[in-house]
């Protein structure tokens, strides 16, 4: 998997409304959870998963509270929201691994 996330689909009016975003790990599509990136097609918010790591799950206790992730999806959900957060603010310094290319 490249951990790279696909964009989201264009909000705008002229959209199309069927428009789906995905990679291996997440999908945007705003006819399931609203766009809410999801993982892999579930309907499993990468922020969901974000957030029970922050609130101090374990990894463990969150695969259990939502059996269809697999252990990768964790991961991804992480690289996922360090993604979005890079492209927000729009400075590679925020990628330590930048620095040295």
């Amino acid at each position: 998997m490249s951990g790279r996330v696909a964009a989201e689909p264009d909000r705008s009016d002229n959209a199309v409304a069927s428009e789906v975003s995905h990679d291996d790990a997440h999908t945007v599509d705003p006819a399931q959870m609203g766009g809410v990136p999801c993982i892999r097609g579930l309907r499993i918010p990468a922020a969901t998963v974000v957030g029970m790591l922050a609130d101090g799950m374990s990894h463990a206790e969150i695969l259990a509270a939502l059996p269809d992730l697999e252990p990768e999806d964790i991961t991804e959900a992480l690289r996922f929201a360090a993604d979005a957060l890079r492209e927000r603010a729009g400075r590679s310094f925020l990628d330590p691994l930048s620095r040295h290319s």
